[in-house]
């Protein structure tokens, strides 16, 4: 039975050596290779059956960022009250489409998540390893115009009145999660010249999946250090190797190690890759055949912590604290706790 482990503290990593030369060249195939005003059309809003049976408001429409118009769908639950939001930011040339077995489950339970889908996308004609310093600049954008103009989203899917406007997470896989951990108060080194640094106080929290670690160039240790907010970082021990000298689960799971964040959980997954098996983010590759544990895995975890930071639900808050076996981590098998203060 193949386990994941939830740690609650880490270790300083230090930052591999690189020439300039090698740096520039490297943070533009690594911004990539991770696998301004707003208006939105009203689009097409529809309820429906998910995929787990329950009724949800979706919602697809446009969105005009300077001047690009980026696809974006908005997820919701059809009942509910003061609903936080939830922002997603998918992976390198993926898009919103291939992750709606994460977005659909998280507006299931009671969130309204909004999903753009940015110009890396393949399915926005960009070449699958097409390489624009801009990327990175474009997606941060895009979310923060989403928040600028979350009253005319909000009313353009007829959920003003339910909205909670002042409870934002900023999520994010790979390539994503970078950007998510930017709106979130990370700071970072743009490509295209500059540093970027956001100060949101409508971003609660943020759940970084599969992201990046320190990029010389781009990301150092210092602008780890500068997000706050409680944080989920999720990594499989098979996962995407991007850094010389550094397997995928060691750079991956070094957001943890280096975010200042007094509240901040790591999700290890024993076996898993990039993409939860083949799960999410691809739709070329091989399925694992623990496909289905891996995402319901991240799921399990992934709404607990939503629910506990973002909703603010009491009980959510104590079973996230239960799950400290120590003042330092806690073992769990396909999602059940297998220790003395266990949860179901």
């Amino acid at each position: 039975m193949f386990h994941w482990t939830l740690l609650a503290s880490g270790t300083t990593r230090r930052t591999p050596r690189m020439s300039p030369w090698h740096r520039t060249l490297y943070a533009l195939a690594v911004l990539v290779g991770l696998s301004s005003s707003l208006s939105a059309s009203d689009g097409n809003a529809s309820k429906g059956p998910s995929n787990h049976g329950e009724s949800l408001i979706e919602q697809q429409g446009m969105l005009t960022v300077a001047d690009r118009e980026q696809p974006y769908a908005l997820i919701a639950p059809t009942s509910g009250e003061r609903l936080p939001i939830v922002l997603f930011s998918h992976g390198a040339y993926s898009s919103k489409d291939l992750y709606l077995d994460i977005l659909r489950p998280w507006a299931e339970a009671g969130f309204i998540v909004i999903a753009p889908t940015h110009a890396d996308s393949v399915s926005l004609g960009t070449v699958r390893g097409g390489q624009n310093p801009s990327f990175y600049a474009w997606r941060v954008a895009d979310l923060q115009a989403i928040i600028d103009q979350l009253p005319r989203l909000l009313t353009a899917a007829r959920l003003m009145e339910r909205a909670d406007p002042t409870r934002i997470a900023a999520t994010g896989h790979s390539f994503g999660g970078w950007v998510a951990q930017t709106l979130a108060g990370a700071t970072s080194n743009d490509p295209t010249g500059g540093t970027v640094a956001i100060n949101e106080p409508r971003i609660k929290m943020a759940i970084l999946h599969s992201a990046a670690g320190v990029m010389p160039g781009l990301l150092t240790n210092e602008n780890f250090n500068a997000m706050k907010v409680p944080v989920l970082v999720t990594v499989g021990t098979d996962d995407l190797a991007q850094m010389p000298g550094l397997s995928g689960y060691e750079w991956r799971r070094e957001p943890f190690d280096l975010l200042g964040s007094r509240e901040r959980w790591l999700l290890v997954q024993e076996g898993a890759d990039h993409y939860l098996g083949g799960r999410v983010g691809r739709d070329d590759l091989p399925r694992s055949p623990n496909a289905e544990d891996y995402l319901q895995d991240f799921l399990w975890l992934s709404t607990l912590a939503l629910r506990a930071w973002l909703a603010e639900d009491r009980d959510a808050q104590e079973t996230l604290a239960a799950l400290r076996s120590d003042p330092t981590s806690a073992v769990l098998r396909r999602g059940r706790l297998e220790q003395s203060s266990k949860t179901d």
